[in-house]
């Protein structure tokens, strides 16, 4: 069964609210000192990436957010919804 655009844009929209809440104060003081913030907004995504248990976990104990991932992760999902929308309806997915 495919997504319609509806549910895709919502995937994203909620992808993004939830990693967003990683890219301040206290979450961010447990990042590397030298990451930039690609590196971060990398970090959140990587956290939501993996789930709602291990994203609850860390917004519930902020010293459990990594201190760098890989920028080339593959199990970063945000450009996910990107592509999928892309591919299956020949158009840009806009978010918030």
């Amino acid at each position: 069964m495919s997504m319609p655009k509806e549910e895709v844009h919502q995937f994203q929209d909620i992808f993004i609210e939830m990693a967003v809440e990683l890219r301040g104060e206290p979450y961010t003081s447990h990042v590397a000192p030298d990451e930039s913030e690609d590196d971060i907004e990398d970090s959140s995504n990587w956290v939501v990436s993996q789930g709602r248990e291990q994203y609850e976990t860390v917004l519930a104990d902020p010293s459990l957010m990594p201190a760098q991932v890989e920028v080339d992760d593959p199990t970063i999902l945000f450009p996910v919804a990107f592509d999928v929308y892309w591919q299956r309806f020949g158009e840009q997915l806009d978010v918030m």
